[in-house]
């Protein structure tokens, strides 16, 4: 493998989404902060190579161990776990010259290979994710490069067990709809390597009940919800569906309803709800809402 520094990160988008900011910690998670990409510390499992430009005979390649040091004739003991490889570089350096072995020496620490990084999902599926190394993705993108949705899982209370850095567990719950429906990309939590994620499976498929979207809306397409357990509502649905068209004719929007035999047409206009004007229309199983193009 050719030596080289750390290459610079690329942020990558997956299954259509990208995070719109870094996701950062909530109480209790005990994330580290982000760090520049050229202070990237070494973790147990990663290779390195350390060269002594010069003095073939000092160079050497190391796999950091479990207790995070290795033994580097003839300067002893060498710590690698958690530390940069400018730190590495600095501190042979300064060993070298304390001993008076070698002077004005360049000392150079190339990464050959990274450890894998992983997180493991349960309950509502099973599935094993690789985390790349420069790029932290939250949890509403792992759920998305594992093709798990809310129509399969329930999504308000996904738990994910973590291991402080002296091997406890602990575990907290994210409610991920608030993510999705609220916009809250604080619970947008940064996924680490060897999170143990439990999503929780709906009971019973045959529950779930669906609304329908159709006309100048931005996603068009038909919404899941649990009748019984959470509320269906025009705002809702038009949030899920990505809006209005720019063109769409907000104060005529109509919410087609089944009644026996016969279909009963709700308009409503949209921007009384808004101003609360009027109330907003809780919607029914095979509820179907349409919203025309503006003549303007």
């Amino acid at each position: 493998m050719t030596r080289r520094p750390i290459i610079t990160a690329i942020f990558l988008a997956v299954a259509g989404l990208a995070p719109i900011f870094w996701p950062v910690s909530l109480p209790g998670q005990e994330l580290p902060p982000d760090l520049p990409v050229t202070d990237y510390l070494l973790v147990v499992g990663d290779a390195v190579e350390i060269v002594v430009e010069g003095h073939e005979e000092y160079s050497r390649e190391f796999v950091v161990p479990a207790n995070g040091e290795v033994s580097f004739p003839p300067l002893g003991r060498l710590r690698l776990l958690g530390q940069s490889q400018a730190s590495i570089e600095a501190e042979i350096s300064k060993r070298f010259t304390e001993k008076r072995q070698i002077r004005d020496t360049v000392v150079g620490v190339y990464i050959k290979a990274y450890a894998p990084r992983q997180a493991f999902l349960i309950g509502a599926t099973a599935a094993r994710i690789e985390l790349p190394v420069h790029v932290r993705y939250g949890l509403i993108e792992v759920l998305a490069m594992a093709g798990v949705t809310p129509a399969a899982a329930d999504f308000r209370a996904i738990t994910i067990t973590r291991r402080r850095e002296d091997g406890e567990p602990f575990q907290f719950t994210v409610n991920v709809e608030d993510v999705l429906l609220k916009g809250d990309y604080r619970k947008n939590v940064i996924v680490m390597s060897n999170d143990v994620i439990h999503i929780p499976a709906l009971k019973d498929l045959s529950q779930m009940a669906y609304v329908y979207v159709l006309g100048r809306f931005n996603n068009q397409g038909r919404y899941p919800f649990r009748p019984g357990r959470e509320q269906m509502t025009l705002t809702k649905v038009i949030a899920l569906a990505g809006g209005f068209h720019q063109f769409a004719r907000r104060g005529a929007v109509k919410v087609l309803r089944k009644e026996g035999n016969r279909t009963r047409a709700i308009e409503v206009d949209f921007d009384e709800i808004i101003s609360l004007d009027i109330q907003d229309v809780v919607l029914q199983p095979d509820d179907l809402i349409f919203v025309p193009e503006s003549p303007i």
